[in-house]
């Protein structure tokens, strides 16, 4: 990770490590058949898992998904079309360092509580559910119901349940402070 943290391609960080005879049978960049496809075509159901398999690949080889390709590591590209998360110009490397960061600032949120029995992001989550619960789940069923496109994404479910938390929760709830 330090290695693609300073810029370069999985492909280098391979060559790098293998010159370091540290990792004799590490499978650090793949490329499989299925990258002879554009990224979109091959690896439709998620955006990381061209990453993940093609990475290894050349176009000169005849593969369309390659680390340069432009749907490569996408995920705005058609068909996944999801937003990224801290916007535009921040890469991968940048998002997996910000969600490092995120992950050990929340860390507390996690932590199970043995006199509840849960965590401070379970007892959140209870009472959301115990006071907006069927409502909000009610909301997200209709607006799923009136979609006309049925190709599901993530991008979809969390614009619902935007719409359905603005709609059912009071502006003013104090007890929804966790949630925000």
């Amino acid at each position: 990770q330090s290695c693609e943290g300073s810029g370069k391609t999985k492909t280098e960080c391979n060559t790098e490590v293998k010159a370091l005879n540290q990792c004799r049978e590490c499978e650090l960049v793949r490329c499989t058949e299925t990258c002879k496809a554009k990224c979109a075509v091959g690896f439709s159901d998620w955006w990381e898992m061209a990453v993940w398999e093609c990475a290894g690949c050349v176009a000169a080889d005849g593969y369309e998904c390659y680390e340069g390709a432009e749907c490569f590591g996408n995920r705005t590209f058609s068909p996944w079309n999801i937003p990224p998360p801290y916007g535009a110009s921040c890469s991968s490397t940048c998002e997996k360092q910000l969600d490092t960061c995120r992950q050990e600032v929340e860390g507390p949120c996690w932590e199970f509580d043995m006199d509840t029995g849960m965590s401070f992001y379970d007892r959140c989550n209870q009472d959301f559910t115990d006071e907006f619960g069927t409502p909000f789940d009610a909301c997200v069923s209709d607006k799923r119901a009136a979609e006309t496109d049925y190709s599901w994404r993530q991008a979809k479910e969390d614009a619902f349940a935007a719409a359905c938390f603005t709609q059912v929760v009071p502006a003013k709830d104090p007890g929804m402070a966790c949630a925000v």
